[in-house]
């Protein structure tokens, strides 16, 4: 994870939101509460009364992503937060591709984030219309709790991503 603020990507996260850009950040893989230690560049999306020391970090134009496994829970590495994290997506046994022209499997963050940065290209290519903002409330209005009903506490949509509700 990475603990340390950088006033460099900050700007340049702040200068992607004016020019209207989405940013979909993965929320890490060290199994801690982001809402007690930011990890960044994800944490930048939230507001400076709970990160005191820092002044003007929020860029809003970021969608925080954990990973859920296939048991719809929390993948066990994911980290989370109730006021840091907006969403899960899949994140855990996704197939992908391996160095040296093979295929195989991966788990993280990383992964749950390509599926709801895929979300947000399909949801712009529906709507050209829309700015980052509406297709933000969109994935973050579209997130349902899953059948083991685990993310309730863990994020802020109390959800993971579900595109057929944003969709709608």
């Amino acid at each position: 994870p990475s603990y340390t603020y950088s006033n460099s990507l900050h700007d340049a996260l702040r200068i992607a939101q004016d020019g209207g850009v989405l940013v979909v950040a993965a929320a890490g893989n060290n199994k801690e509460d982001n809402d007690i230690f930011p990890n960044y560049p994800s944490s930048y999306n939230h507001d400076p009364k709970d990160f005191p020391v820092v002044s003007n970090i929020t860029a809003d134009n970021i969608i925080t992503v954990g990973a859920s496994d296939q048991f719809d829970k929390k993948e066990a590495n994911s980290s989370y937060g109730m006021a840091t994290v907006d969403l899960f997506a899949p994140g855990k046994d996704i197939p992908c591709t391996l160095p040296g022209n093979k295929y195989g499997t991966g788990t993280g963050t990383s992964y749950a984030a390509a599926h709801v940065a895929g979300a947000c290209a399909l949801l712009w290519s529906r709507y050209p219309d829309k700015d980052w903002k509406q297709i933000k409330a969109l994935i973050l209005n579209g997130a349902e709790d899953g059948l083991a009903q685990d993310f309730r506490a863990l994020c802020t949509t109390e959800g993971r991503l579900n595109l057929a509700n944003s969709l709608n």
